[in-house]
């Protein structure tokens, strides 16, 4: 049987087959051949019958002639036998029109008379044609396969190269033997609507040959159509990607545009490329041969060459060099930025260290690129620009070293520590990995742990000496440089000496000149510091009475004015890293004063840091701390006796029921401007108890001094009443603007009677006076405790933001009360005292904040006090409770509480 897509040619072959049946006189006779033509039979072959019992004579005709023809007619006749024509037939080639030098197969399919045994071809006539044949097709073979039904199919797309819809598009097969022998056809038509290609598009198609039709060992195919559309123009160059390359050839180009039939040739200039793929019709790929200068790309195919514009320039461009690297040596852990220097570097498309890329580049000149050098092993690497032109050759100007640089120490925490050593520091640095010494001065760490590159723990080696010692590392790569952060300060056990204060720093530029407001000392900007003078200082027109050289640490009140921004104040020994803690903190347009007690560092030096706006600073000397002798006794004076705190003066009216005896001797005595007050301190005890106050002898007494009901801005000055000046006192222990609640802590020496004055300068103001402890003097006849001053370390903080720590996430509420781990780590158990600065921020009530010992009854005392949304700072000397804790009660609206440990007593 046949398949129905062979119906055209069934008609013709049907022609074929009722011309036997009605015998020779019904033959159609083909129409005359004309002179100019030409066409000759290639091959021919018979078979069959096949299973309809038709035979099959299969040939292939080729035009030999100069002209296009059509309508070949190919006329047989049949014999028996014997030789004796028993029959005739003819049929006409599948293709058609047929151009010069074309051939096309035939097929005539009739039932054959009775005695058939041969056929002849007696004649082919064709007829000039006046339309050209249509060959703009492309053919390409997808899959040949073999059907459930033994159809053997070649399935394949054919591609209209025309510029108009082709019509009727078949793709026309001619099967052939070993000898070349035509032996079967068939034709397909494409698989698109109407058997229609638009213009440069494609379609598939499908022939097959029924399992009666012969074996073929090779096949040609011809495309044609019932129409002649336009044929494609020349081919045309919308673009060259990338448009330039390498002198040396090589580069691979992609070239866009339209009209890619039949591709010949691809020429660079007058070079042909040294190879090339048609990809489709808009799209070819081709290999750059080797050049110079700007050249034009032509491409040549069946309709002629590319026409020359700017779409189809190509630069051969020069290769790269690389002259300098800088820097050329970093760390392995990548991220230097690095500036490469050298020639023809624009349009770089890559630069890589060795074999890895760079993070990133940025090209800044054809002469210059940075790049960030990305992480790598040790060793030296070179560095290459790849570019249009190709890639930098090496040389010894393209070296970039990755090195493990020697160790650097950015912090050592806690900074300082006592002679005995023992404290557990941690030292943040860089490239420390490796290390194989760690050295306080010339003393190696009892022993050390690396953590990882950045960190290492130690354990603090004893020192005979106190003073600052530098701490370093040393690793395979050298040993760490010494910087004012890699200092360890030790710090003896000492005990106070009070002084009259006295003013040692004033940042204001209206202020009498000090150390504090001339070059290049002066206010303090955002992020700054200021290192200040602390021993040897004296008393203005005085010889004596200042802090001496060689004094171990300092009492100071340090007062900040005129501020712009809200920020925080960090006061610590000159010479180590700045820690992590604040000794003052405010809002814009804030005075806030604080007592800080700080070891001094270097040459006897604080340094004094600003973190944000600017802000005056005003220091007042309060007293200082010596060594203390080996051995203790009643008669060593200086020595701290804490006191579970008590309040001894209030000059609010309405507290008048709550005190009695000295503790009701300031009642209803509001300070008005340039007041005055005398305080009795010694002598006086807690309310209800006969122990437990300040005794008669006590050389200088710590106080908590708060002010509240102000009506103008002013400050209180709180000094000895036998050295109470007439005058105002040039010195402030608490400065406040209207309406302000301010305490302040102040230690201040007592005077022969035991007692102080407070001073207010301006508008009037209720002040509240509570005893934490006092100093012991030489006629005190009591043991008391010596102080070992620390560098600041945060214990506390109960801001849930914050760093982990004891305290992270435990805000307080209203009438709570938190209890804090004071000892341990560096303060000893044995400490019967501590020295913390205490923040409280983040209140939402007007509230006081008391520490008190945990284990002890809570006083009626208070440490802090604020207004909603103030963020105020105190120090606090707070005596050791049960298990090394101190309770800090709040007592209205929510607060964060901020604890800096800032020494201890023993």
């Amino acid at each position: 049987m046949l398949k129905t897509y062979k119906t055209v040619s069934w008609i013709l072959r049907c022609t074929g087959i009722l011309a036997l049946l009605l015998g020779p006189s019904a033959i159609i006779p083909g129409p005359a051949s004309a002179s100019t033509l030409g066409v000759a039979v290639v091959s021919s072959s018979q078979w069959g019958p096949d299973s309809s019992g038709y035979e099959h004579i299969v040939g292939e005709v080729q035009n030999t002639g100069t002209a296009t023809e059509t309508l070949i007619e190919i006329n047989l006749d049949f014999y028996n036998s014997s030789g004796v024509e028993i029959g005739s037939d003819y049929t006409f080639t599948t293709v058609d029109p047929l151009a010069p030098g074309e051939k096309s197969p035939f097929e005539d399919i009739f039932t054959p008379p009775s005695g058939y045994a041969s056929y002849s071809i007696t004649s082919v006539t064709p007829s000039a044609s006046s339309t050209a044949a249509n060959r703009n097709f492309g053919t390409a073979i997808t899959s040949t396969y073999t059907d459930s039904l033994g159809y053997r199919n070649i399935a394949g797309t054919i591609t209209n190269w025309n510029t108009t819809t082709a019509d009727s598009v078949e793709a026309v097969f001619t099967f052939y033997n070993s000898s070349g022998v035509a032996v079967a056809q068939n034709y397909a038509f494409v698989s698109s609507t109407s058997a229609d290609i638009g213009a440069q598009q494609n379609s598939t198609f499908d022939e097959s040959l029924s399992p009666d039709e012969p074996a073929y060992t090779s096949y040609a195919i011809i495309v044609q159509s019932i129409s002649a559309p336009t044929p494609p123009p020349a081919p045309a160059i919308s673009s060259i990607t990338p448009a330039s390359g390498s002198t040396a050839g090589g580069t691979t180009v992609t070239i866009t545009g339209n009209y890619f039939d039949g591709i010949s040739s691809v020429d660079f200039g007058s070079v042909a490329a040294d190879s090339f793929t048609v990809v489709s019709p808009t799209q070819i790929t081709a290999v750059a041969p080797a050049g110079t200068g700007t050249v034009a790309v032509t491409v040549t195919g069946n309709y002629g060459s590319s026409t020359s514009s700017p779409a189809d320039t190509y630069l051969y461009a020069p290769p790269p060099s690389v002259t300098s690297v800088s820097p050329s040596t970093a760390t392995t852990d990548g991220g230097t930025t690095v500036t490469i220097t050298g020639s023809n570097l624009g349009g770089a498309t890559a630069v890589d260290f060795g074999a890895i890329p760079a993070s990133s580049f940025t090209i800044v000149s054809a002469s210059e690129i940075t790049a960030v050098a990305p992480a790598q092993a040790a060793g030296q690497v070179a560095v290459t620009v790849t570019t249009p032109g190709g890639t930098s050759a090496l040389s010894s100007a393209d070296l970039y070293t990755y090195a493990v640089l020697p160790p650097v120490i950015l912090s050592v925490s806690p900074s300082s520590g006592p002679l005995t050593g023992g404290a557990t520091v941690t030292i943040v640095g860089t490239n420390l990995d490796g290390a194989g010494s760690l050295l306080f001065g010339s003393t190696p760490a009892t022993n050390y742990t690396v953590v990882s590159d950045t960190q290492i723990t130690a354990t603090v080696p004893a020192s005979a000496t106190s003073g600052i010692t530098e701490v370093t590392v040393t690793t395979p790569s050298g040993t760490s440089a010494t910087t004012s952060d890699t200092g360890y300060l030790y710090l003896p056990t000492s005990t106070y000496t009070p002084l009259t204060p006295y003013r040692i720093c004033d940042t204001r530029p209206g202020a009498p000149a000090n150390q504090c407001n001339t070059s290049p000392n002066h206010t303090l900007g955002p992020n700054s510091s200021i290192t200040i003078q602390v021993s040897g200082t004296n008393p203005a027109g005085s010889s004596s009475g200042g802090i001496p050289t060689g004094a171990v640490a300092a009492m100071l009140n340090v007062t900040v004015t005129n501020t712009t921004a809200a920020s925080y104040l960090s006061v610590y020994p000159t010479g180590v890293a700045q820690p992590y803690t604040s000794n003052l903190n405010w809002v814009p347009g804030e005075t806030v004063p604080n007592l800080v007690e700080v070891p001094l560092g270097q040459n006897g030096q604080v340094t004094i840091y600003n973190y944000g706006g600017s802000t005056d600073v005003i220091v007042d000397v309060q007293g200082y701390y010596a060594t203390a002798p080996s051995t203790l006794s009643s008669s060593t004076p200086g020595l701290y006796v804490p006191l579970t705190p008590y309040r001894v003066c209030d000059t609010r009216s309405i507290e008048a029921g709550n005190y009695s005896g000295t503790n009701a001797q300031c009642i209803g005595k509001t300070l008005q401007a340039g007041g005055s007050l005398t305080v009795q301190i010694a002598g006086t005890n807690p309310n209800g108890t006969n122990s437990g106050g300040v005794p008669a002898g006590a050389a200088a007494v710590v106080l908590n001094v708060t002010v509240v009901n102000t009506t103008a801005a002013s400050y209180l000055s709180v000094l000895p009443t036998d050295t109470a000046p007439s005058s105002p006192p040039d010195i402030s222990n608490l400065n406040w603007v209207p309406g302000e609640i301010v305490p302040n802590r102040v230690v201040v020496p007592l005077s022969g009677n035991g007692n102080v004055t407070l001073y207010n300068n301006a508008g009037s103001t209720d002040v509240i006076v509570d005893v934490a402890g006092y100093y012991t003097s030489a006629s005190s006849a009591i043991t008391g405790s010596a102080f070992d001053p620390m560098s600041p370390a945060r214990i506390c903080d109960t801001r849930a933001t914050s760093a982990a720590n004891p305290c992270q996430g435990k805000t307080m509420g209203p009438n709570s009360t938190l209890a804090v781990q004071v000892t341990g780590g560096v303060v000893p158990s044995s400490a019967t005292a501590v020295v913390m600065n205490v923040t409280v921020t983040n209140t939402t009530a007007a509230s006081y904040l008391s520490a008190y010992p945990t284990g002890a009854t809570q006083p009626t005392v208070s440490d802090l006090n604020w207004t909603q949304g103030e963020t105020v700072p105190n120090l606090v000397v707070v005596k050791t409770g049960t298990g090394g804790e101190v309770n800090l009660y709040n007592y209205a609206g929510s607060v964060d509480v901020i604890a800096d440990e800032v020494g201890y007593y023993m």
